[in-house]
């Protein structure tokens, strides 16, 4: 399926390239338009130019990091859901829920992620009338990422 105007849209906001492009990988195949930011600083120019149903967050990001992203937020009319990507999960239980629908630890499982983001995507697009794709379960289908 190619992405179109009314297909969910997800924001991918990770500064290590490999896992930035592994997330960007799955959530294409996954049926939705993908955008992706390699700072804070890039991902809040991307929120104010688009509107996005989801965002996966890193918390370490360089220049304006993922906490910052957060609390940037509460000035957005329109937000997306966040869904907060971490290896550290110390302080999490602080992060707003009213702007974070979820936490995943990294390493994740990727069919655990991939079902997350299409159920988030899902909600939001469909409180907003866009078009949802179907469901696309590619097991455990490996992406090569290199």
């Amino acid at each position: 399926m190619r992405p179109g105007s009314d297909t969910p849209r997800i924001l991918v906001a990770e500064d290590d390239p490999g896992i930035a492009r592994f997330l960007e990988l799955v959530v294409t195949r996954g049926g939705f338009a993908v955008d992706s930011a390699k700072d804070g600083a890039d991902a809040l120019r991307l929120l104010s130019e688009q509107e996005y149903d989801v965002m996966l967050l890193d918390l370490t990001l360089p220049r304006v990091n993922g906490w910052e992203v957060v609390a940037a937020l509460r000035g957005f009319k329109r937000r997306p859901a966040v869904i907060v990507i971490t290896a550290n999960t110390r302080y999490v239980h602080e992060l707003d829920p009213e702007l974070v629908t979820s936490i995943v630890r990294k390493p994740f499982d990727l069919n655990m992620l991939m079902s997350l983001v299409t159920e988030t995507a899902t909600a939001m697009a469909r409180n907003r009338g866009a078009h949802v794709p179907a469901q696309n379960n590619h097991g455990t289908d490996e992406i090569d990422v290199s």
